[in-house]
């Protein structure tokens, strides 16, 4: 391309769909330097700090979550008919010349604008199954990063498909891009082992509510373990008092912005299997116990718990499957106990670990935009 090109990530609705973004743009403004990168997301003010934060521009793209009820659906349709509104006036007046999806709110009308103006689109699937919009997407795209090989054959025949591997947030890359089979030593240490329960920036509700109780119910065998719980906005105060009742010696905060550096110093995770959730737990090795949201209906989180424990043995518990308190604590007992079992599961993650693949992804953008420029993969020094 004769000019720089701008280029527009497209997710939100999570930071899980901004994290990936984040580590794509650095691998391509390492690539070009003049290139321009922009983040959409659906407007949340934690999106806007924190791409802003990197020196990034955010833009917003509106869009409605999925209807529950009859009376909902005109909301939703009119907000979604916005959000492509939106993205098609950001595509032509920031003169965009490529969009990336990585997944969220805004990625499903960014895509769509840019399929009618004839513009290129890159689709970053990080789930085992395909988001339904990425189905939709695939056989018009440039191209499709794929974390997985498994999620090829429920897309297309003719969808221009790429393996990449998942991909995690710059911070995971950095502390743990080396060597994906060396973990460097932890930059702080209590002396205890530390159990991490990530309940996401929003909230993990059952999470929450039922973490307390499951180490209560595990009494000896979480004996010496230290607990660090993020239990996501509006929820410090109401899980703090569950652990204070459970008489649980915990740590609980809204929001963990350093996650790579306190990897380095944990032992277990308890966490919904999102895919750049899993893509960071490869990276770091470490074993895990998954817990997919039940409220989710797209079946995302079951197939990437299942596939991950197929890979790494990691547990599964299911939230409808009777009192979680009791499931959790019945999942949590052997690899509290058991050195050797986390072990053996942190191995298989590092095993699984693709530190190359955000450089990967840029690698396709390189490509589609046809801009010279030698493959180039970022390492920690």
């Amino acid at each position: 391309m004769a000019k720089a090109p701008h280029i527009l990530i497209a997710g939100g609705g999570s930071l899980e769909s901004i994290y990936p973004g984040l580590s794509v743009a650095r691998q391509l403004l390492w690539r070009m330097p003049r290139a321009r990168v922009t983040i959409a997301g659906d407007g949340r003010a934690i999106e806007r700090h924190t791409v802003r934060g990197v020196g990034l521009r955010y833009a917003t793209v509106p869009r409605s979550r999925f209807p529950v009820s009859v009376l909902d659906a005109p909301g939703y349709v009119a907000r979604n008919a916005a959000g492509w509104c939106v993205a098609h006036w950001l595509l032509r007046e920031q003169e965009i010349d490529l969009v990336i999806s990585v997944g969220g709110h805004a990625a499903g009308p960014t895509v769509r604008a840019a399929r009618t103006s004839g513009i290129p689109y890159i689709l970053l699937e990080q789930n085992s199954l395909p988001y339904p919009p990425t189905r939709d997407a695939a056989s018009a795209a440039a191209a499709v990063c794929l974390a997985h090989e498994e999620t090829a054959a429920r897309l297309p025949i003719d969808s221009p498909v790429r393996l990449t591997g998942p991909v995690g947030r710059p911070g995971f890359e950095d502390d743990f891009g080396v060597d994906p089979g060396l973990r460097q030593p932890p930059i702080y240490d209590s002396g205890r082992p530390r159990l991490l329960v990530l309940g996401g920036v929003g909230g993990a509700t059952s999470l929450n509510l039922s973490m307390p109780a499951a180490m209560k119910r595990l009494g000896d065998a979480a004996a010496g373990w230290q607990v660090v719980h993020q239990a996501g906005d509006g929820w410090l105060t109401a899980t703090e008092k569950l652990y204070s009742e459970a008489g649980v010696d915990a740590l609980v905060v809204s929001h963990i912005d350093e996650l790579a550096h306190l990897a380095r110093a944990t032992d277990l995770v308890v966490c919904r299997p999102g895919g750049s959730t899993l893509a960071e737990l490869s990276l770091a090795g470490l074993p895990a116990v998954l817990v997919p949201d039940s409220r989710r209906r797209d079946g995302l989180h079951e197939a990437n718990a299942r596939l991950a424990s197929m890979r790494t043995g990691c547990p599964i518990v299911s939230e409808p499957d009777g009192d979680l308190a009791v499931s959790l604590a019945a999942g949590l007992c052997p690899l509290l106990s058991e050195p050797a079992l986390r072990e053996g599961i942190a191995q298989r993650m590092r095993q699984a670990a693709r530190p190359e693949a955000s450089a990967l992804v840029a690698d396709a953008v390189a490509e589609s935009l046809a801009f010279e420029t030698a493959p180039l993969v970022r390492r920690a020094a």
